[in-house]
Order: C-alpha cells, then structure tokens, then sequence
C-alpha cells in the first residue's frame, strides 16, 4: 500500500503491519569440510559443542564455526570428520551445519567420537539426556562468576566477561565468594591483555575502585538473590525465590532433607536432590559468604508465622509496572510476603497485581473473576512491610 493515509487505517498488527507483506530469500547455503568438533562446559556442565570448518563465505560473510547442536543430532545425521558438510546462517546471523553434503565423502572421514569424560576435570559425564554435562562443581568458574554477577543475582556492574576471565586467570577468584575478599588495588593491577600498538591494557584504579564499591553494594541483596547466584543445577530465579521463602535462612535450608525440600512447590524427587547436593557441595562458599556479610535470611523473619503474611498461600501474577519495583523485585516481594509468584494468569490464580501495560493478563482475570490488587496498592504494600 503505496498511500500514508491508508497506511494510518490499516495500522498494525502485534508485530507487523497490515499494510506491507514481506517476502525472504532462502537462506543461501555453502559446503565446507569438518576439521573438528570442540567441546567446552557451560555455567551449569552442559557441553558445548561447535563445528570448525574450512573458512567459507555464507551470504557475504567468512564463516569458520558453525553450531552441531547435541550429540545425538551428530551421530544421527552422519556428518563425519574431514566430511563435506553443508553450511547456511539461521535467520542470516547463526551459522548451522544442517547435514552432510549430497557428494562423495573423502576417503579419510570419519565419525567424530563423543567425550566420555568432562574436557575439563576429567569426571565421567552426565549422559542421560540430549544435553551431556559434567556434574562436578568446580567446571566452569567463568560462566558461574558471570551468573552470579548478573543482574537478577548479585547485580554487580563492571564485571563484564573480560574482566572476570582475566579474574580466573590471575588466580584472584575461583567461586562467588572470592568476590568479597578482592581490593581495589589487586583490581587495579589486573591484566586485561594488550592494545593493537602492544602496550598492557589493565583495569586501572578508577574502575576498580567502581567495581569494589559494586560488590560492597550486593553485600544488601535481599536473600533470594543470593540463593540464585551460587547457581545450583535445576534452580533458576523462581525456584530460588520459593526457597528463600519457604525456608526464610540460608541456616534452614542447609538444613533441609530431601523431603523438606520436595514440600516447595515446583519441585519434585530429581530436583529436590539435585538442589541438596549442591547445597552440600556449597557449605564452604556459602559459610564464606557469610562472613563477608552477604544476606543469609529473608527480611521480617520476625512475623514468625508465615500464615501472617499478608498473600499467605496466595498463587499471585505480576503484570505491567509497579512503582519503584522492577518486575524482578515485585516477584521478589510476592514470595517475601507469603505469596507465590507465577508468570501466567490461569484458573488457579488468586491475584493479579495490575500496572500499566497489564493488557491481556488483566483481561483474563476479569474473564476468569479473579481479584485484582491495584500496582499502586502492592506497592504501598511493599512500603509498609519495609518499614
């Protein structure tokens, strides 16, 4: 549609507009030879697997690595080692080994051989499912700082991946806890590598002194957070979050059997173990943590009841904005106040907490007749809780 006004009276729909149809390419694809499959450990031991061929151009760009998926994929698809495989970009940005070439295969392929054992520790791995893993807690120091810095962990600005590899390299951290114990002179001194005319590129003082003052700062994240960054295999943010409420100190939940921990809801046998061994895994971190002074209970333990709290037993949808709260922070307080906190609107919710860009949650509630609690209101709520 060539006219602006009959643009304006279409309007668009969610994503697009109503006006314009868009029309795309295939996607352009190559063949290029396998040389190797490399193999590296994510933060929770999940393997990593990516392809490295031969340097080839894919729609105008020299693509020399390309995703494998998982294991099984590569042993289902038949792509080999020194085998021509065919190459293309998923959505023209992420280059994929789709199969091996519709050719003649070289006489020195063969099928790539699946790690038994983690790269890194060398501790046989986790194959029961698609995705192996190491499920020793020592792999991937890196990728477990750079959870626990994040910003729905700990909220620690300035250390980016950079620095916390250059952290690992110098032998100045090896867990969350080593954090707490960093000066704003040893990060100063940091290597940070070199510049193109070859000079030592370092931290420097001024943002040393910014990062130490960020970790000081995190010392005050509310304790839910805390249980979220020390990154136990089968949590997340929200799983942490009923923890932290249900168990309200770091003290009872260490001392949590398996069947205490399976009493939170969305966790069940496999998780429930899972959390208890890393738990365990984890006293010397966590008893490190404490003694640097990082929250180790959740806020008003005084209530003492939790049947006191104001949504007790309540399963409760955030949705739109709340004055002075991010989303993570109301869904924080949700579980803080005796509530659980839920992402979708259903039939067994019990509230909807409703701020401006609500939309079609705060529709739902209406049509299901579901109480709905004003952003406004929750948030004064928070306010006299926290005072």
């Amino acid at each position: 549609v060539d006219s602006i006004r009959a643009r304006d009276d279409l309007g668009a729909a969610a994503r697009t507009p109503r006006w314009a149809a868009a029309y795309k390419y295939p996607a352009d694809t190559a063949t290029s030879v396998l040389r190797d499959i490399e193999v590296t450990v994510g933060r929770t031991g999940r393997l990593g697997l990516r392809g490295v061929i031969d340097p080839v151009n894919v729609a105008g760009t020299v693509i020399t690595y390309a995703t494998v998926h998982n294991i099984p994929w590569i042993e289902d698809s038949g792509i080999l080692i020194n085998g021509y495989v065919t190459v293309y970009r998923a959505g023209d940005v992420i280059p994929r080994i789709t199969a091996p070439a519709a050719m003649k295969q070289p006489k020195d392929a063969h099928p790539w051989v699946a790690p038994t054992h983690c790269p890194q520790c060398g501790y046989e791995l986790d194959t029961t499912s698609a995705l192996y893993r190491c499920v020793t807690a020592e792999c991937s120091t890196v990728g477990t700082i750079q959870y626990a810095v994040s910003r729905d962990c700990l909220d620690i600005e300035g250390i980016g991946l950079e620095v916390t590899e250059a952290l690992v390299d110098a032998g100045l951290v090896s867990d969350i806890a080593d954090l707490y114990s960093l000066t704003a002179a040893q990060l100063a001194d940091v290597r940070l590598g070199e510049t193109p005319s070859g000079k030592i590129r370092l931290v420097g003082g001024t943002v040393a002194a910014k990062i130490v003052a960020e970790i000081d700062k995190s010392r005050a994240q509310p304790f839910s957070r805390i249980v979220t960054a020390l990154g136990i295999r089968t949590t997340g943010r929200t799983i942490c979050r009923r923890l932290a409420a249900h168990f309200r100190s770091m003290e009872a939940l260490q001392a949590a059997n398996i069947e205490q921990l399976m009493e939170v809801e969305g966790i069940a046998t496999e998780k429930a173990e899972a959390i208890h061994h890393g738990l365990a895994g984890l006293r010397g971190v966590i008893s490190r943590l404490a003694e640097a002074g990082v929250t180790m209970q959740e806020a008003h333990l005084e209530l003492g009841n939790e049947a006191e709290l104001p949504l007790s037993g309540l399963k409760v949808v955030v949705s739109g904005s709340v004055p002075g709260l991010t989303r993570t922070e109301a869904q924080e307080w949700v579980e803080r106040l005796g509530g659980t906190a839920s992402s979708s609107v259903s039939a067994s919710t019990d509230l909807l907490v409703a701020g401006p860009g609500a939309g079609s949650k705060a529709d739902k509630a209406a049509a299901l007749g579901i109480r709905v609690m004003e952003a406004e209101d929750f948030a004064r709520l928070v306010q006299r809780s926290n005072a």
